[in-house]
């Protein structure tokens, strides 16, 4: 019995500092993880650069789906034709708003299968490179998103300025919504730079 008990007591003793042990180790690795304020300050650059380019990208669209409006709505149009209605798509109008449907599902699942970015350094510093390899990765897969939308919303604007085509004309202005949920904020930027040094 005495046995018994010493045996307990000897594997209680030593489960507990093992089950401190691992939670101290988990908080350590949280900890290395998350990005100081001198590293996102360090990224400012980076992100800049990435608001820069979907800004870019959304202004492109905008401005091109500007034109079509006011030649048919406050322009000299010679021939303006009545907004197509949702039953009087055409074929080539039915496949802009199909492929722009694809487009605006691809543009969240491709993005996460583009593998890390590697980096040429001779730094020794991983943390360093890995942080520089998860901006640069987080970087590449928002560029990839809106640009896939991109081309989605000037195939649908092309039916806008040629027939007016309203279906078009709102599949244009989803896309563009899309394209305004990948712009850059902070903490969604700093967020995926994390999750990604964390893979």
């Amino acid at each position: 019995m005495i046995g018994s008990h010493a045996r307990q007591s000897v594997g209680c003793s030593t489960s507990r500092p093992t089950t401190h042990a691992l939670a101290s180790v988990a908080t350590k690795k949280r900890t290395m993880q998350s990005l100081t304020d001198e590293e996102r300050q360090n990224l400012r650059g980076s992100l800049t650069t990435l608001r820069i380019i979907v800004a870019a990208l959304i202004m492109g669209v905008l401005s091109y789906l500007g034109y079509c409006l006011y030649i048919h709505l406050g322009g000299q149009a010679p021939a303006r034709p009545q907004p197509a209605a949702a039953g009087q798509l055409s074929l080539p109008q039915a496949i802009a708003i199909g492929f722009a449907s694809i487009a605006a599902v691809l543009s969240f699942l491709v993005p996460p299968f583009i593998p890390k970015i590697p980096v040429e350094t001779t730094q020794t510093d991983q943390r360093a490179i890995a942080i520089v390899s998860a901006a640069n990765t987080v970087q590449v897969r928002t560029i990839v998103a809106s640009a896939l939308l991109e081309g989605a919303a000037f195939f649908n604007a092309v039916y806008v300025q040629t027939d007016f085509s309203l279906p078009n004309l709102a599949m244009v202005g989803v896309l563009l919504l899309i394209m305004a949920s990948h712009f850059p904020l902070s903490g969604w930027y700093f967020d995926k730079v994390e999750r990604i040094m964390g893979v």
